[in-house]
């Protein structure tokens, strides 16, 4: 059925020249082929969507949400319309298929499309929550190896002495570290005696330790000829849902060289306003050659943290050169003094 859904593109110019395969007619004298093809519309009407559909409530000249018309609806649904960011640069509204990043249908996506909706029929409510975690799990920024380790973790998949002693791949069944007890997954991770004596010794001492010394280490790797560092951060007023943007390029030596901060309004989440910041932030520095991310906490990006704070509460759209705060500036003058900028 994918297979066909993929060939009916072939037929266009006899059967739907001026219009395309969703909206397309079967036809009172149709060959059989296109009889077996039409039925797999179904397919791609569950896979399609239309990213825009909301363009009668957008000025074309400003990009900006027409506030008289929205301001019909339903204030909850008012507010929740002017929360959603509109994209920079406008684009016409097109079909994209759900099943592929390009938007592209293809074979193989179409028959994955097939499979998760023949699944879902015979899904029970514990399959449902567990599918949702998954889900949630590898969005979690860690890396892949330890993404599969939780996942055989939760799915009991360990190579553990009682996963492998009915195969026949182990004698006994008990942990060769204690000897008391069956190795099974909890016993491995939480109730083995040599563990609890491992989890005792992690305390937050020895966190805080590691968390300066990979600090240290970030801070003292320098940048190079003409390279430049962008930070930017977020502040956010849950209150009247407006978030402000603290931008700091620097070089090298560590000499501020540009700084800026942007007053958003409508952020629905602080995942949102992040986002945005990004973006602001690039474009600040568009003719960049190359450019690398990286993440860095509160306490390694303070100077665009403390930006964004002062720009909420001055509540202004503003570059700023020379005339840095004194909280910035310390902040400034002590990423230098760690020597992170090759003094």
């Amino acid at each position: 059925m994918a297979l066909l859904a993929k060939q009916a593109k072939s037929l266009k110019e006899k059967y739907y020249p001026n219009s395309d395969f969703i909206h397309a007619r079967l036809g009172n004298l149709s060959s059989y082929t296109w009889k077996s093809l039409w039925p797999t519309k179904g397919l791609l009407e569950k896979g399609m969507c239309c990213p825009v559909y909301v363009s009668d409530l957008i000025e074309q000249n400003s990009n900006q949400w027409k506030k008289e018309l929205i301001s019909t609806f339903h204030p909850e649904d008012t507010e929740r319309i002017r929360c959603i960011p509109l994209l920079l640069e406008q684009e016409a509204n097109r079909m994209l298929w759900r099943g592929e990043a390009s938007g592209v249908y293809t074979v193989r996506s179409g028959y994955k499309n097939l499979i998760q909706i023949d699944r879902s029929i015979n899904l029970q409510p514990n399959q449902i929550y567990y599918k949702s975690m998954y889900k949630k799990l590898w969005m979690v920024q860690l890396p892949s190896k330890t993404k599969i380790l939780v996942l055989k973790t939760l799915n009991n998949f360990l190579a553990t002495y009682f996963n492998l002693y009915p195969r026949r791949l182990r004698n006994v069944a008990n942990c060769p570290r204690c000897l008391n007890s069956t190795e099974t997954t909890e016993h491995v991770f939480r109730d083995c005696s040599f563990v609890v004596g491992v989890w005792s010794r992690l305390g937050i001492s020895w966190t805080l330790e590691q968390d300066q010394l990979q600090y240290k280490d970030w801070m003292h790797k320098p940048l190079e000829g003409t390279n430049v560092k962008v930070n930017f951060d977020v502040a956010l007023g849950r209150q009247n849902k407006k978030s402000c943007t603290g931008i700091v390029i620097r070089n090298s030596l560590g000499q501020v060289l540009k700084t800026k901060i942007f007053i958003n309004e409508h952020m629905p989440t602080v995942f949102a306003a992040e986002a945005l910041a990004c973006v602001q932030a690039i474009r600040l520095r568009t003719h960049f050659i190359t450019c690398r991310f990286r993440h860095a906490g509160r306490q390694k990006n303070k100077v665009a943290h403390i930006l964004a704070k002062e720009g909420l509460n001055e509540n202004g759209n503003t570059y700023l050169f020379s005339s840095l705060s004194s909280s910035v500036a310390r902040a400034v003058e002590v990423d230098r003094q760690a020597g992170g900028w090759g003094n």
